[in-house]
């Protein structure tokens, strides 16, 4: 409900971009409400370092996590631009001006169905 309220509030104010941090967004069909999808994509050694490195974080509760996810492959297939961060924060923010840059300049060609409520707004991740 919050974020819906904040998409209209932002349609309402012609904002030119909006950008959403969604968990699962694939898993859970929220990337049907996307016009465009930047995948933040880390190997899985890293991926795994990393989420092994969490508080409470067991091998078991990593391994339940990644079994309930749809497999990287797919992610990066179905998203528009894949930012890589295993290499760290200031290669990843390179990789995201040089995106935001091109959807800056105008339309950018991707391959999401515009059939969502944000068929009109712009572009969302």
């Amino acid at each position: 409900a919050h974020r819906d309220r904040f998409l209209q509030e932002q349609r309402q104010k012609n904002t030119a971009m909006v950008v959403l941090d969604v968990p699962l967004l694939f898993e859970t069909g929220g990337d049907a409400n996307c016009d465009f999808v930047i995948l933040c994509y880390a190997d899985d050694q890293t991926q795994r370092s990393r989420g092994l490195a969490r508080a409470g974080m067991t091998e078991d509760k990593w391994t339940a996590i990644l079994a309930s996810q749809m497999p990287m492959s797919e992610k990066r297939a179905r998203a528009d631009a894949v930012i890589e961060t295993q290499h760290g924060m200031e290669p990843a923010r390179q990789q995201l001006v040089a995106i935001l840059e091109q959807l800056r300049a105008g339309p950018v060609e991707n391959s999401r169905k515009r059939t969502g409520p944000n068929a009109t707004g712009g572009a969302e991740t």
